[in-house]
């Protein structure tokens, strides 16, 4: 089968990442991959097979000469593109290209299967993070909503997402199809380089973009309770808007010598397997990637219960740490419990690797196979 991505670019974050493993998987089983990508930047190409086919949108057309009509101008280069490569499904990673196909198909009609990935819990993500959804751009997205019936299949990352986006976005459940992503676990564990436990001070560690989402500050504060009953020290890798925000509060709660804002970190695998503990408070989380490279780091680890994702991951108290609420002293405490129980930490890591090979390659992009093959099935009956 004749397989291409479309990326909106090629930047090293959740969604690139998932799509990449799973085209690397594609390409393995034998299918014929191509990557349409609208915006050239970030290092991700690298992550593909050396035999992927990688095409850039022009832009020829006029109104991408006009910063707020670009986006208008992509259903067109699209279309020049599936004229000339002719795949079979067209599989788009994030809302922005989701959009680019809705409106190719308004524009030109069915001529290849059409799959849309979803990896927000859209409701919690509107509720919880409104800047992401500035106009003009929200308007754009309600538009593509409406118009998501248009597409062949809408695959959300979690249960939890497409329960919100079938009874709250009204998009019909006949085409939506929960596949969680896809994680090549092997390669995870490669990039650690063989860091190793075994610090003389026990330490926490938490990864992502420092952004209101993840709610970093939840956790310094945490770890105020933490630093008045552990040695401890939190090491949190990653960038972001919230950047001096985290630094004055770690100065306000006198946190200078416990808390380490690391900036980016290349291989952040080395950080999480030299961790005693991985943390997670996001507000929310459409299906949380770093507690699934933790868990197959061999690393405890602990999250907040937020809304998707987390409870479809981890089985509480077995293979992690579920906090029911968003107190700061009882995250707190949760840390200090577990890392004051070597025993249980062990045998937390053990569960949590058995329990993510669900999310391995083999098993994920075997059931996205399936899907395609029946929605494949279901057009070519359609034209006999």
């Amino acid at each position: 089968m004749k397989i291409a991505y479309l990326f909106p670019n090629f930047f090293f974050i959740g969604a690139q990442r998932a799509a990449a493993a799973t085209a690397r998987q594609l390409q393995k089983n034998g299918h014929q991959l191509s990557v349409y990508v609208i915006d050239h930047q970030g290092s991700m190409q690298n992550e593909f097979n050396n035999d992927t086919t990688t095409i850039e949108f022009k832009s020829e057309h006029w109104a991408s000469k006009i910063p707020f009509l670009r986006i208008f101008s992509w259903p067109f280069e699209l279309n020049r593109i599936l004229k000339q490569q002719k795949p079979d499904v067209l599989i788009s990673i994030c809302p922005q290209t989701n959009f680019t196909m809705v409106l190719h198909r308004l524009l030109f009609g069915k001529k290849v299967i059409f799959i849309g990935e979803e990896h927000y819990h859209l409701s919690n993500a509107i509720k919880n993070d409104p800047g992401d959804f500035k106009r003009p751009w929200r308007y754009l997205y309600y538009f593509s909503l409406k118009n998501y019936h248009r597409l062949n299949i809408v695959r959300c990352v979690s249960y939890a997402a497409a329960k919100d986006f079938a009874e709250k976005w009204q998009i019909p459940k006949n085409i939506i199809r929960t596949i969680y992503p896809a994680f090549d676990l092997a390669r995870i564990r490669s990039r650690s380089h063989g860091a190793k436990k075994g610090n003389a001070i026990p330490v926490v560690c938490a990864v992502g973009r420092l952004t209101n989402q993840k709610d970093f500050a939840l956790l310094i504060k945490a770890f105020a309770y933490v630093s008045a009953h552990s040695n401890a020290v939190l090491k949190i890798a990653g960038t972001g808007p919230e950047k001096q925000a985290l630094e004055a509060l770690v100065a306000e709660l006198g946190l200078q010598q416990k808390v380490t804002l690391l900036g980016f970190v290349e291989f952040a695998e080395e950080l999480i397997t030299s961790s005693d503990v991985f943390v997670m408070t996001s507000i929310w989380e459409g299906f949380p990637a770093t507690l699934v490279e933790s868990m197959a780091l061999g690393t405890p680890v602990i999250s907040v219960n937020c809304e998707s994702g987390p409870a479809e991951l981890i089985e509480n108290g077995v293979s992690g740490i579920l906090v029911e609420n968003r107190d700061p002293n009882t995250i707190g405490q949760a840390i200090v419990e577990l890392l004051a129980n070597k025993t249980k930490r062990q045998a937390i890591a053990k569960k949590a690797q058995e329990r993510v090979e669900k999310f391995s390659l083999e098993s994920t992009v075997g059931e996205l196979e399936n899907v395609m093959m029946q929605e494949f099935k279901n057009q070519q009956i359609k034209l006999t």
